[in-house]
């Protein structure tokens, strides 16, 4: 069983590399710059589900949510997500045994729903 400092260690990482992304947030949009052009949006005038995220993340690490959701809501998804995985394993280390994230087939069915639902919409208006 690993000691509580290593945990505590390896824990703490990971709000520092959240804090360092912040602060290299304009990096993110200026390597964005370098990213190629969605193909399938190229083609189709369609966006893919991955259209927007980096976009979306560049907004969500200047801490622009809306901006962020506006772009791409997948990021802001999977940002709670690891919020939530992230507070169970901070919980644990602890000895504490939480669940914040649901892993019930109904959230996962309903997220996917969600998301389909989401994409489609979104092409309504390009």
């Amino acid at each position: 069983m690993k000691s509580v400092l290593y945990r505590s260690f390896l824990l703490a990482l990971l709000p520092l590399a959240v804090l360092f992304s912040a602060f290299m947030a304009e990096t993110v949009v200026a390597v964005s710059r370098f990213v190629p052009n969605c193909v399938f949006y190229a083609v189709s005038g369609f966006y893919c589900p991955g259209c927007g995220n980096t976009r979306a993340l560049a907004a969500l690490l200047r801490g622009d949510i809306l901006a962020s959701v506006k772009f791409n809501a997948t990021i802001l998804f999977f940002a709670l997500m690891a919020a939530g995985f992230y507070a169970e394993a901070a919980a644990a280390a602890f000895g504490k045994k939480i669940r914040v994230v649901p892993r019930k087939t109904w959230f996962i069915v309903t997220s996917l729903i969600c998301f389909g639902v989401y994409y489609f919409v979104r092409n309504l208006f390009v």
